[in-house]
């Protein structure tokens, strides 16, 4: 097991490489590349000129992906074309608000799923197990974004229960758990 599990991250490490080898390159093929999208397609010739400079766009492709690779190898993963924020940064801010999700998502997954499970189990083809059955079918079928919407409609607006923007106080486990969880149960419907 433990081999196979080394083999498996070893195998990681030429994936990212070949993701992050594609999303370098298709950026650079994008009309008007990344200072167009920084700037707007309305910006002079100069400033774009300008912002590639500063960027080090104006280097050859093949000396542009060097430093690309050089920088991420030492952690800089660049800095937002939105904001101009480090990128690290950004992940920072929004790491805990996406582990809280995913494990909230979880969670939820697995309190509703087990005991359905069971029960279908024990009632097989009687009312409990086709309600099981067409509960799951429905929660694996409807696509994620259109139950949040439903979710955020009735939980939120029609019965003001849970709020519709936010991820709450990181500081107060209270105010997390009470924005989290809509998002969560969409999640773990799916």
């Amino acid at each position: 097991m433990l081999k196979y599990t080394i083999r498996r991250m070893i195998y990681v490490i030429p994936t990212l490489w070949a993701v992050v080898t594609f999303v370098f390159f298709l950026i650079r093929i994008v009309p008007g590349g990344p200072a167009v999208a920084a700037l707007g397609s309305y910006a002079t010739e100069e400033s774009i000129r300008e912002l590639e400079k500063q960027m080090g766009l104006d280097k050859p492709i093949v000396v542009q992906y060097g430093i690309f690779l050089k920088d991420l190898c030492q952690g800089d993963l660049g800095r937002s074309l939105i904001t101009n924020k480090p990128i690290s940064q950004e992940i920072a801010r929004a790491l805990p608000y996406t582990l809280d999700l995913a494990l909230g998502g979880m969670v939820i997954g697995v309190l509703l799923g087990i005991p359905t499970g069971i029960i279908t189990a024990l009632r097989r083809n009687r009312a409990p197990d086709y309600i099981g059955r067409i509960l799951s079918l429905v929660g694996i079928s409807m696509p994620e974004f259109y139950l949040g919407i439903l979710l955020m409609y009735l939980f939120a607006i029609k019965l003001p229960l849970f709020p519709v923007l936010g991820g709450g106080d990181l500081s107060h486990w209270g105010s997390r758990l009470y924005h989290l969880f809509l998002p969560a149960l969409t999640l773990a419907s799916s």
